[in-house]
């Protein structure tokens, strides 16, 4: 917290009145579910601290009456306010077993509609930023299908599609977020993506390879417009 201008480790919850020793400190009665809330308000004035990486506090051992054991977790919400740099953006763990289980998401900023926030997009920008020229992504289909395979036995395999023609066609059923094919639009980098079943062995060295195995969607925008 701060405190006269300095940055001062307070508690932000004590588990009585009596050691409080800021206004801004909240009580946390392990007794009274009541208590059990978001801490507000926290930051008082104008007189913010800039962070970019955030520590996770950990879990505060609170018995109770009925469970001597009880450990309330540790946790932190983070607001953020974009104003000069429409676009988006990843937020993202930097311990990568945390990533793999889903402590990563897109922003968009700027746009009213909405953008799913699953691995699949943040996988592309991920692989945006590091300036890569395609995305493998590995599923468990052999590509994209006209309708869902798994329901529709009707469904046709689409080897290689347009990232354009698969928006004007506006399938119901895709393999990958539909944001991913709208970032493909403006990607500076990545120009293909494509998609093989991990189930089958081989099929994601074919496609090291640079061989056409599962579904290619491509930027014929880009292609157009590359150099030889």
């Amino acid at each position: 917290m701060l405190s006269n201008g300095k940055t001062v480790p307070i508690p932000k919850y004590v588990l009585s009145p009596a050691p409080k020793t800021d206004p801004r400190q909240c009580v946390l009665d392990p007794n009274n579910p009541a208590t059990w809330r978001p801490c507000r308000p926290f930051w008082g004035g104008t007189n913010l601290v800039w962070w970019d990486v955030f520590a996770i506090p950990s879990g505060l051992r609170a018995p109770t009456q009925t469970n001597p054991n009880n450990v309330i977790p540790g946790y932190f919400k983070m607001r953020s306010r974009f104003m000069d740099f429409p676009g988006l953006y990843v937020l993202h763990c930097h311990i990568l077993i945390h990533e793999d289980r889903g402590m990563m998401f897109s922003v968009e900023v700027g746009k009213p509609k909405p953008i799913l926030e699953r691995t699949d997009t943040g996988c592309f920008l991920i692989a945006e930023v590091f300036g890569a020229r395609k995305m493998i992504y590995v599923k468990d289909e052999d590509g994209l299908y006209t309708a869902d395979p798994k329901k529709d036995a009707n469904a046709a395999h689409i080897a290689r599609i347009s990232v354009q023609e698969l928006l004007a066609r506006d399938l119901d059923d895709l393999i990958v977020e539909r944001a991913v094919l709208d970032l493909m639009l403006s990607a500076r980098n990545i120009k293909e993506i494509q998609f093989v079943n991990g189930l089958k062995p081989g099929q994601l060295t074919a496609a090291l390879d640079g061989e056409p195995v599962g579904t290619v969607i491509f930027n014929a925008g880009a292609a157009r417009g590359a150099q030889v």
